[in-house]
């Protein structure tokens, strides 16, 4: 909280114009998917086969984000906020991970598409507070092959100088496998309670025919017994 107070005191204190971002030191910080000088574009991520190009991972029908605080320190391109990174221009991205090159709405409005190896697209286009659409001219090439720290391991593949990790592998170089529980279907969950329930009532039943059972034995014997006695008696 005293980190907020902090930087709301710096957004008073400063003169830019920063839209939703913050300002300091005469520099604009946005938030995710705020960017630009002053954070007036709307950066949109697209998807691609398993992946979004904010470094999400699927793995089955499962979805495991990412959250550590301010993954990379914001990539030393931005400022840490309550778990939040503020990335200062040309850098945007949930965790200041694109190095961004704006166009003049004017010169071209089409949808830039980039592949990389094959594995998945990334799709980013602009879009002004005024609904002027633009796109993004093109990645800086020494970002977009920007080696890892540390090998990717276990088939991973390095874009942008992060791991993008094959299922089931997750971490920052794919050096950690997830495994999940395989649960039983639901099917075989309801045979199972129908097979309980058949069993319980199989036991119940069979109890009760034991104790008539016994409950007949015991009358017959009385009556056996009563007549021996008569019969005893008379003599």
């Amino acid at each position: 909280m005293l980190i907020f107070i902090t930087f709301i005191t710096l957004i008073n204190a400063e003169t830019c114009q920063c839209n939703t971002g913050i300002c300091n030191a005469q520099t604009c910080y946005c938030p995710y998917p705020f960017a630009g000088e002053h954070c007036d574009y709307i950066l949109k991520l697209g998807y691609g086969m398993n992946y979004t190009a904010e470094f999400d991972h699927y793995i089955g029908h499962n979805r495991i984000k990412e959250d550590n605080d301010c993954k990379s320190d914001c990539n030393k391109q931005g400022l840490c906020l309550q778990s939040q990174c503020y990335c200062k221009s040309p850098y945007g991205g949930q965790y200041c991970q694109f190095k961004l090159i704006f166009v003049d709405e004017s010169e071209n409005n089409s949808t830039q598409i980039q592949t990389l190896d094959n594995l998945f697209n990334i799709h980013m286009d602009l879009q002004t507070s005024k609904n002027i659409m633009t796109q993004i001219k093109q990645f800086d090439k020494r970002e977009m092959y920007k080696k890892c720290p540390v090998p990717c391991r276990n088939g991973g593949y390095c874009v942008f100088g992060q791991c993008m990790c094959k299922s089931p592998y997750v971490g920052d170089y794919c050096q950690f496998q997830i495994e999940f529980e395989q649960g039983m279907p639901h099917y075989q969950v309801y045979m199972l309670m129908i097979f309980s329930c058949f069993v319980g009532i199989a036991i119940t039943v069979i109890i009760f025919m034991i104790l008539k059972f016994i409950e007949d034995e015991k009358k017959k014997y009385e009556l056996i017994s009563g007549e021996n006695k008569d019969q005893w008696q008379k003599k």
